[in-house]
């Protein structure tokens, strides 16, 4: 049964707060992975007949830096700054509760989370974690997926008019701080809900 060899995170609703998971063998092959596709992603999305050498080098820093960032910003978060990830932490209990109910009552389990929102969100951190990812390897897809959009969006940009030649701030602001929220949401759904906005600007600045 996948349930015995699930490391026990949390045992009841009154400790979900204070457990967290260790970084895993999967979540560090995982990273691994996200971090070495950067570089193909900068080449794609920020080619030298469009940006200069030297964006795709700051890109390329910045991308490694904020996947990097994504993995210990629980740690950043909770132990340096002392606010705790709230809503995450009860997001991740919540999907182990579905991932063990699943091996308890099988796959029939997983059908009340079939809706829209948290209960969707939280089904889909069930899954990563029915593949031995912890919340570490969960929030470095997160931040993949955000550093992904940033990429469209700067390309999106591009298209209707070059960034300032020598000078890669404005390229590195739109990539990484396209608002105010978007270092603190890494761990939650906002990094779909940025990348999916910015696939729509591609199509409407495709026009």
């Amino acid at each position: 049964m996948l349930a015995s060899k699930l490391p026990i995170y949390c045992c009841s609703a009154d400790d979900w707060y204070h457990s967290m998971p260790d970084l895993t063998t999967t979540d560090i092959c995982l990273i691994a992975i996200l971090i070495c596709s950067v570089p193909i992603m900068v080449t794609r999305y920020i080619p030298t007949n469009l940006f200069s050498p030297s964006s795709q080098l700051w890109i390329a820093i910045g991308g490694v830096s904020w996947i990097l960032y994504a993995v210990f910003s629980e740690t950043i978060s909770n132990e340096v700054l002392g606010i705790p990830w709230m809503d995450a932490r009860y997001h991740f209990w919540k999907a182990l509760q579905i991932v063990r109910d699943m091996n308890v009552y099988g796959p029939d389990a997983a059908w009340e989370y079939f809706r829209t929102g948290n209960h969707a969100f939280q089904l889909y951190n069930s899954v990563l974690i029915s593949l031995g990812i912890s919340i570490f390897g969960i929030t470095a897809i997160h931040g993949w997926i955000a550093f992904w959009g940033g990429l469209i969006l700067a390309k999106s940009f591009r298209s209707i008019g070059p960034f300032p030649p020598g000078n890669p701030l404005w390229l590195l602001l739109t990539v990484f701080c396209p608002s105010v929220v978007f270092w603190c949401t890494t761990n939650l759904k906002a990094p779909f809900m940025f990348w999916a906005i910015c696939c729509v600007y591609s199509v409407a600045f495709s026009e």
